[in-house]
């Protein structure tokens, strides 16, 4: 198994490549907000390519509450990137629709107003009411069973990076980072003139772009049925 690359691994060569320690014009929690810079950078580079399902792609799970209908979301999902949710019992497994259709906030209020069963054919909102409630999740109609569990995939941040000890969950980014971390220290030092550094820096990137477009994509992108939801409720 691949060994994670962390904070620490960049101060080390930014320190070895800069002799930042010898300096004070930049600070350890400078360096490593340019380390959170280059991992966003690397992110969005993954995402660009389509390559998120190989690199963030994660489940979640909880369980429907009778009268509830709204549901908070985990907290590391990416741009709203909700890839699938499923219901699932031990008698009754399927996809949960997101509502799409033009007329979809009819259809929502006929939902809500004609129907009272429960597990039939759920279909879902993504909300964000307010920045404090954050993204939710809203179920038509409204769970009238408690217990049921909903499946959710979705695609995550990469890791978040703020002490010595955190990873950085992108492996193929390291180079990219530490050449991008040195260009932001030495552009700082020489107020702009870091000429050499950036063109390591623009060049680890591309670097990074053609690694990333020769990962072989997952064209199968079906969902197999959460057996071992199937299994819990057994």
């Amino acid at each position: 198994m691949s060994s994670y690359k962390t904070v620490q691994d960049v101060l080390d060569f930014v320190e070895a490549e800069t002799d930042t320690e010898a300096e004070d014009f930049v600070s350890q929690p400078e360096i490593i907000s340019y380390i959170r810079q280059a991992v966003d950078i690397a992110q969005k580079e993954v995402h660009k390519l389509g390559r998120e399902d190989v690199y963030f792609e994660k489940r979640a799970l909880f369980s429907l509450v009778s009268g509830q209908q709204e549901y908070v979301l985990p907290t590391d999902l990416y741009a709203n990137k909700v890839k699938k949710i499923i219901y699932s019992t031990s008698q009754n497994v399927y996809e949960v629709k997101r509502f799409r259709n033009v007329d979809r906030y009819e259809v929502a209020s006929e939902i809500e107003q004609n129907s009272a069963s429960t597990g039939d054919s759920y279909q879902y909102f993504l909300v964000n009411q307010t920045v404090d409630s954050g993204v939710t999740v809203r179920f038509y109609p409204t769970p009238m069973e408690t217990g049921a569990s909903m499946v959710i995939w979705y695609i995550r941040q990469a890791n978040e990076v703020t002490l010595p000890v955190d990873k950085i969950d992108i492996l193929e980014s390291f180079t990219f980072i530490c050449k991008y971390v040195k260009w932001k220290i030495l552009d700082k030092d020489t107020q702009g003139n870091a000429i050499s550094a950036d063109a390591d820096q623009k060049a680890a990137r591309q670097d990074l772009v053609d690694v990333l477009n020769e990962r072989v994509p997952d064209e199968d992108n079906t969902i197999p049925p959460d057996t071992y939801i199937m299994e819990e409720h057994s």
